[in-house]
């Protein structure tokens, strides 16, 4: 039987009318996956909190709060060094849409050791009276705040860094303030060098070369059909750099891309080493068999 010429326009239309919604449904997809959240760029300074969270209140309301993230099992250290202090102040809503807050990084004072940090508690307060809080041992530092699902509530990532036998690495707490308590969304890797370590060793060939390694990243997150938080991936580049000259450009490789990872919501990050190793593993291989110089 003959199909009526009409029918066959009507079909075409149809099905390249199905061809683009398909289209553009997969390209807002790729555009949802793409809110940036945070970003790490090369000779990232991690070393010093960002200045942005450190303009504080007035001493009296500071002092304030300060006196009222302390309890009674607190065990503070007797020296001057140690004692309580605020690390970095925000101000947004925390606790409900568009309300006007203030949020305190409060480092207790109950570690005495020279490297020890010791626990950090996040205050929420409204003028003077703090109206919620909890501990976020661990991360010492306001990173950004954000609002993510435009809801007027501020999201909270927190940054923490170590520094190891020469080896730096950087990580995050994305957390936000329930009535319950804190809520970790995601805690997260993002940055790592060997400036103090200058050599790695190739797996492969067992050669060690001399050289700095840098990782950086960047996150994005994805929104769910609720408009709420249902991914995140972290994005990382590598490049190698020669001994003392991470700053010049000429003397480091081009950044390259290395991998793509899908960070675990209100979990552990725990197998973020294992996931990007092989990668890092191929592409040292491959970069210092021609261009890295043999550590002596």
């Amino acid at each position: 039987m003959p199909i009526k010429l009409s029918t066959l326009k009507a079909s075409i239309v149809s099905c390249f009318g199905l061809i683009l919604l398909s289209s553009i449904a997969i390209e807002a997809k790729a555009q949802q996956t793409q809110n940036l959240l945070v970003e790490y760029g090369v000779n990232s300074d991690n070393s010093e909190l960002s200045r942005e969270y450190q303009n504080f209140p007035p001493s009296n309301i500071t002092n304030s709060v300060v006196s009222q993230s302390l309890r009674s099992s607190d065990e503070l250290c007797l020296s001057y060094r140690n004692r309580p202090y605020v690390a970095g102040y925000t101000q947004g809503s925390f606790t409900r849409a568009n309300a006007s807050e203030s949020l305190y990084l409060v480092h207790i004072g109950d570690s005495c050791g020279s490297r020890g940090i010791g626990t950090i508690r996040i205050m929420i307060a409204r003028g003077n009276q703090v109206t919620a809080y909890g501990d976020v041992s661990g991360n010492y530092g306001i990173k950004t705040i954000t609002d993510i699902n435009n809801d007027g509530i501020n999201e909270i990532l927190l940054e923490a860094s170590w520094l190891g036998q020469g080896y730096l690495s950087v990580w995050n707490r994305f957390l936000e303030i329930r009535p319950g308590g804190i809520l970790t969304l995601a805690q997260f890797d993002t940055y790592s060098n060997n400036t103090g370590a200058i050599t790695q060793t190739d797996t492969v060939t067992n050669i060690r070369y001399e050289v700095i390694t840098e990782m950086v990243s960047k996150v994005y997150y994805e929104l769910g059909s609720d408009n709420k938080l249902s991914g995140l991936r972290s994005d990382w580049m590598v490049r190698a750099c020669s001994r003392g000259e991470m700053g010049t450009q000429s003397q480091c490789t081009a950044l390259e891309p290395l991998f793509s990872y899908n960070i675990p919501l209100s979990g552990s990050n725990a197998d973020f080493f294992s996931a990007y190793r092989p990668y890092f593993e191929n592409w040292f291989h491959r970069t210092c068999h021609n261009t890295c110089k043999v550590f002596n």
